[in-house]
């Protein structure tokens, strides 16, 4: 579920409408060097944005036959994926949507990495400072309120990651 929802955003938010009311997917040619070798990557997207869930149902049992919270198994995933991403040029944000302690009712995104070019180092050293131990309840409609600005002020296409239970 979580994967074919991801790759609906990426569609989405990589194509626009046209003229005959069908979707066509909009892709920018990018050469990068990678020691010494010119590489063409295809992207469907300029910016992307983790929205990482670390409510109280991400710490209830362990999930299936891991015997791993699924906030950890959340952590664990994100790490690999982003560490070899292509060196192309991009924006990024990591984001959690839970209020913790430290944050009021008023405020539901925590920003881990604020949206800005993408740098696998310091990407990763976000992944690395997520919360281990999960809390509070699940404002996802008060979190993609307040990525709204945040959103109106990129340019390109910008494909939304949402890392989630699904639980409330």
């Amino acid at each position: 579920v979580f994967v074919s929802a991801c790759l609906a955003i990426l569609f989405t938010i990589g194509s626009t409408l046209t003229a005959a009311n069908a979707y066509e997917l909009i892709i920018k040619k990018e050469t990068v060097t990678v020691e010494e070798e010119k590489i063409e990557y295809k992207k469907t997207a300029d910016n992307f944005i983790i929205l990482a869930d670390t409510s109280r149902s991400m710490g209830g049992d362990s999930y299936k036959k891991t015997g791993k919270k699924r906030i950890v198994l959340q952590r664990e995933h994100l790490q690999p994926r982003y560490a070899d991403f292509p060196p192309v040029s991009y924006n990024a944000g990591l984001f959690t949507f839970t209020p913790g302690e430290a944050l009021t009712i008023t405020q539901a995104l925590t920003s881990f990495y604020g949206v800005r070019e993408y740098n696998k180092a310091d990407f990763a050293a976000a992944i690395e400072k997520l919360p281990l131990e999960p809390s509070g309840t699940t404002p996802l409609q008060k979190a993609l309120t307040e990525l709204n600005p945040i959103l109106m002020g990129l340019k390109g296409h910008t494909v939304i990651f949402l890392m989630t239970d699904g639980t409330f």
